[in-house]
């Protein structure tokens, strides 16, 4: 069976980068499957707000990105996003039907600590 690469990871997402409010639910992990050539980090948003609509989705998603090796052996990628906190991002949606959850391939992290009333409400509850 053939391992897969990051650019098969990449291959499963959107082609286009969509901006969005994120509210982070939980830590960051990362693993790597035995089919994978490559590390994975993620973690999961308890809502989300498209940048472009205003539209609040209030359901858990999961956002994930790979990790070079340098990435994942310093262990930085952990910080990336803190529980409780709301960023704006640049993210790809997964191609496929979600089987639990929406699925987001995280491109860019533009700004932490955002100030968004609806999505502070969300964590408030």
């Amino acid at each position: 069976m053939k391992k897969r690469t990051v650019k098969d990871f990449i291959a499963l997402y959107a082609p286009e980068d969509e901006e969005k409010l994120v509210l982070i639910q939980d830590g960051v992990s990362a693993d790597k499957t035995f089919l994978d050539t490559y590390w994975a980090a993620h973690t999961h948003a308890l809502a989300m707000i498209d940048a472009q609509t205003g539209q609040v989705f209030s359901d858990r998603c999961y956002l994930s990105w790979p990790l070079t090796d340098q990435e994942r052996e310093s262990g930085a990628y952990t910080n990336r996003f803190a529980k409780g906190q709301v960023y704006r991002i640049k993210a790809r949606g997964w191609k496929g039907d979600a089987l639990y959850e929406p699925q987001w391939y995280v491109t860019a992290v533009l700004e932490e600590n955002v100030p968004c009333p609806a999505l502070e409400a969300i964590w408030a509850e």
